[in-house]
């Protein structure tokens, strides 16, 4: 092939990112975006009734985490199926904004039921899908001690830490209550106030202040 005929060869075409064909993509995009960012900050609604506190997941959070769902599966449509320059990465990317926004509409449908109730008598955390709600109802007159412990999961950079309640009751069981939760962890100063209160000893086995 001589230099003449590299000249002449066709230059495959550039991608223009600013085509009006990119700009429905480019709002939804940028919809999902700000919608992820903002429920990303996390905000619990307190609720005082008489002598009942509800602690629950804002419900703009809830619609936050729809929005961007639904705007990231519905813009992955706008992602181009060719396969030349940038767009070699377009199933990709079209397969990851499909998973990402149904992971938000999943994590909606559980921040609708998440929420903590404490009253003089106890407190009880609800979490879990509505058609699939996991209910801990502890009682103080019940509980002997409460520990708070943590335990710490996977390897590198994808270690998780779970903090949870130990409940250790007069019977002699123990309640395991999770309490890694937006809602629990705003409602967990309260609920050492209330156990103290109520006589019950709350020991930090965490290691941290």
């Amino acid at each position: 092939m001589t230099p003449d005929s590299w000249l002449s060869k066709k230059k495959p075409k550039r991608t223009n990112l600013n085509s009006p064909l990119f700009e429905p993509m480019k709002k939804l995009q940028l919809s999902g975006v700000a919608a992820l960012c903002l429920s990303l900050g996390g905000c619990v609604d307190k609720k005082i009734n008489g002598d009942v506190i509800t602690f629950s997941i804002a419900l703009w959070v809830t619609a936050a985490f729809v929005l961007g769902g639904c705007g990231l599966i519905y813009g992955s449509r706008f992602i181009p199926k060719r396969t030349d320059g940038w767009f070699r990465f377009s199933k990709r990317i079209r397969l990851t904004m499909i998973f990402v926004g149904a992971a938000c509409l999943y994590i909606s449908l559980a921040a609708v039921n998440d929420r903590v109730t404490l009253s003089p008598s106890g407190f009880t955390e609800t979490t879990g899908l509505i058609v699939m709600s996991h209910v801990h109802e502890v009682r103080f007159k019940d509980i002997e001690k409460i520990e708070i412990t943590k335990e710490v999961s996977g390897i590198g950079r994808s270690k998780t830490t779970n903090y949870f309640i130990l409940c250790y009751e007069k019977n002699g069981d123990v309640k395991k209550v999770p309490a890694s939760s937006q809602s629990m962890q705003s409602a967990f100063p309260d609920i050492v106030r209330a156990l103290q209160a109520s006589g019950i000893p709350v020991f930090n086995k965490t290691g941290e202040p």
